[in-house]
């Protein structure tokens, strides 16, 4: 056993010598727009196959109010179009037809009489040209805004509740919908599906009711309804927060209920609850152990068997969609606004203070990280998982992930769907895992369910001052010399 470890130790010093799990890892594009801007007045977005990107900017300064958005295909600008008035919350469709921008209110809040002088709620282009298709103008409604567009742009779900032709905004539908406060929306790849979940709200002196609402595209009134949290007194009603995703065929809902304010003790514990569309009962639920914690962002591969969420206790745990036990969890240590996950379900992308990272939700492992040094406002992930779009307060970043087998390490130990670890996994055995010591310098290894570790004398200095992990898709090899001086010896 000793010669194994040895022999582990020097691919370690191998490994270490070829660098970080972060080295060399940079941008392959950047982007920080000539208008100053300010948070939730920069946004981007990237199409399924990330050859698209679109960016949002303005400053918002009454009717001095400028803004921009910018189309980018294959990192290079294709088209920009001023509106004169802050341009945000942008989408573009999963095939990169269609692009929809918001603007601001600002002009027509100091004025609404002054419908001449009020931008337009949005804008629909085509992403091959820079004029929009159409606008949603202030005096057509008096609140509109699209909340999620289909896979193939053909559809938009807008606020009231609405279904509209992207194309030139005819309705298609109009739902019966009475969530009022804090709703959050989303569709099906082909618009057949929709869900909605917020609160309904009479009078402000009423319980506020929590409630999920889930449609077929061919119905006007809700296929099913789930109730609950009433809140007692909701003058200064806040939250909780909802957070929702669907699957791409509509069958699978994830509904993550988040931080509450102002419930008089009424929100409950966060949790997630996982619905299939045939019915309002829970396929199942998850709460956390820790009743402080709270889920920040939930999200589905496309065919809905895998959820990621991410959370306030600096956690992203990953489900499969057949149990309630996390498959792994994985600790970030600080905490996680937001976590998405790639349309097969192989990559996760998430950051934590400055620093954007990937995963390979096979085995956890990270794949890269990078440190941006200031504050991230929102993450994406192209549905093919081979891009990744950060946005700061006034930057947008673009990254490849690492997509090749070497990197994701096929011959690692593997969980059965919907396995469970325990949280805290930093004693968990498995053979060929590898951890460092408590002493911060040796390293061990599992072999037939005990760790092994490696007796050096340290000094300040060796091995992990780093923060130094090896690639997990090493340790096969180092496992394979390992056994083979076991052969020679016995």
């Amino acid at each position: 056993m000793r010669s194994l470890l040895f022999l582990l130790l020097a691919g370690f010093a191998l490994v270490l010598m070829a660098g970080e799990v972060d080295a060399g890892k940079e941008p392959v594009w950047t982007f920080t727009p000539e208008i100053p801007s300010s948070p939730e007045q920069l946004s981007a977005t990237i199409s399924g196959d990330g050859e698209y990107v679109i960016v949002s900017a303005g400053r918002d300064s009454g009717r001095n109010s400028d803004g921009v958005v910018y189309l980018f295909r294959n990192n290079t600008l294709l088209w920009n179009y001023t509106e004169g008035d802050t341009a945000k919350n942008s989408l573009i469709s999963e095939n990169g037809d269609y692009v929809i921008v918001h603007h601001a209110r600002a002009q027509c809040e100091m004025d609404p009489n002054d419908h001449a002088h009020c931008p337009p709620y949005f804008s629909v282009f085509r992403s091959e040209n820079g004029t929009p298709l159409w606008q949603m103008e202030w005096n057509v409604s008096g609140s509109s805004r699209v909340h999620d567009i289909t896979a193939d742009g053909e559809h938009i779900l807008v606020s009231g509740l609405h279904l509209l032709r992207s194309g030139n905004g005819t309705l298609i539908s109009n739902y019966t919908l009475d969530i009022n406060r804090g709703g959050s929306f989303a569709i099906s790849a082909d618009g057949g599906y929709f869900v909605v979940a917020g609160y309904a709200i009479q009078h402000a002196n009423e319980s506020a009711e929590g409630k999920i609402t889930f449609f077929s595209k061919e119905n006007s009134t809700p296929l099913w309804e789930y109730r609950f949290m009433p809140i007692r007194n909701s003058i200064t009603f806040q939250g909780p927060e909802m957070h929702v995703s669907i699957s791409e065929d509509g069958t699978f809902i994830a509904i993550a209920k988040g931080e509450g304010h102002d419930c008089n003790g009424d929100c409950g514990s966060s949790k997630i609850y996982l619905f299939n569309k045939e019915s309002n009962a829970t396929v199942w639920e998850y709460t956390p152990t820790d009743g402080g914690t709270f889920f920040n962002s939930i999200a589905m591969s496309s065919d809905g068997q895998y959820i990621t969420a991410s959370a306030s206790d600096g956690k992203i745990y990953l489900f499969h969609r057949d149990s309630n036990s996390p498959i792994w969890v994985y600790d970030a240590e600080e905490e996680v606004s937001q976590a998405v996950i790639s349309n097969d379900g192989k990559y996760i992308a998430s950051f934590k203070d400055g620093y954007v990272f990937t995963l390979a939700t096979e085995n956890k492992t990270l794949l890269w990280e990078y440190n941006i040094g200031i504050s991230i406002e929102h993450i994406e992930m192209s549905t093919n998982g081979k891009y990744v779009i950060v946005t700061t307060q006034d930057t947008v970043y673009l990254f490849e992930n690492m997509l090749d087998d070497e990197n994701i390490g096929e011959e690692s130990p593997k969980l059965e769907e919907g396995a469970s670890n325990t949280e805290d996994e930093s004693d968990l055995c498995q053979n060929g895992y590898i951890k460092m010591a408590d002493d911060g310098c040796n390293q061990c290894v599992c072999s037939e369910g005990e760790w092994s570790c490696t007796e050096m004398d340290c000094e300040p200095g060796d091995i992990n001052d780093s923060g130094w992990i090896p690639s997990i898709s090493l340790i096969p090899a180092l496992i394979s010399i390992g056994l083979i001086a076991l052969r020679r010896r016995y």
